[in-house]
């Protein structure tokens, strides 16, 4: 299984049975990233990536996305700049990280495990469009669920800008 991510948003309707907390004064972007996905966890929302000879990597919703999420804004300049950037996923039991490089147009990701697993193939390639499609798509899609599960970060930058003017936040070129 070559790697991939993918945000599945919640069905339309889907409850949240919890009432929103108020949002923390000078709350910055992690901290909105955790209050969203600890929402976002209450529907039936799902996300995966996998990769690396692990077809899914068995991430959930609460904790595990939220640190690809703090990630996400550097993984987005890197690869639009056509810069080598790391993605480095911290939540106990996955304990990777991921390094993306390439200036053309195709992008090679090593995968680093500091647990017992191992990835195989530890490099990939993905073509550069692919990368920034599935990018898109899941600043799109996450940022739109959250006018629903999180209406009080959904407005909060790059979220909105995601969800507005997704290629003018991750352009192609």
């Amino acid at each position: 299984m070559a790697f991939y991510f993918e945000f599945t948003k919640p069905c339309a309707g889907a409850e949240i049975s919890l009432p929103a907390d108020p949002l923390e004064e000078g709350g910055g972007y992690e901290y909105f990233v955790m209050y969203a996905c600890d929402r976002l966890a209450q529907t039936d929302c799902e996300f995966r990536i996998g990769g690396f000879g692990l077809e899914d990597w068995g991430f959930d919703v609460a904790y595990d996305m939220s640190s690809f999420l703090e990630e996400l804004p550097a993984l987005i300049e890197g690869v639009c700049a056509r810069q080598d950037v790391d993605l480095f996923l911290y939540p106990q039991g996955v304990e990777r990280t991921l390094f993306f490089s390439g200036k053309g147009s195709v992008i090679s990701i090593r995968c680093e495990s500091d647990t017992e697993w191992k990835p195989f193939p530890s490099v990939e390639e993905i073509p550069r469009q692919e990368l920034i499609a599935m990018l898109r798509s899941f600043a799109r899609d996450f940022s739109e669920s959250l006018l629903g599960a999180a209406p009080l970060v959904a407005h909060q930058p790059p979220f909105e800008q995601w969800r507005n003017a997704v290629e003018t936040a991750i352009p192609a070129d």
